[in-house]
């Protein structure tokens, strides 16, 4: 039995990193728009989510490639998302 956890398998490796990368991510853009949620104040993380302001989400989602968390940073953390927790988005929707 191999006592490794990864066995030093380099796609194992490479998806940690990309886990890590992305978790930093978005821990990033979650603080650039105030780590709560603009309608109820919630700050748990696991229950915060990007939203669009305008409800044109899935418009610009089709024209993405990649990350909506990706391209907030990319563009500096534009105006037109917010943060909504998961049960506020839900229920603007």
């Amino acid at each position: 039995m191999d006592t490794k956890v990864d066995g030093g398998d380099p796609a194992v490796t490479a998806r940690r990193w990309h886990q890590r990368d992305r978790l930093r991510l978005r821990r990033t853009v979650l603080a650039a728009y105030g780590n709560a949620c603009k309608c109820c104040g919630e700050t748990t993380d696991e229950f915060l989510e990007l939203d669009h302001v305008r409800n044109d989400g899935r418009i610009h989602r089709k024209t993405l490639k990649g990350s909506l968390y990706r391209w907030a940073f990319k563009n500096k953390f534009p105006p037109s998302l917010q943060i909504l927790c998961s049960n506020c988005n839900l229920a603007k929707a």
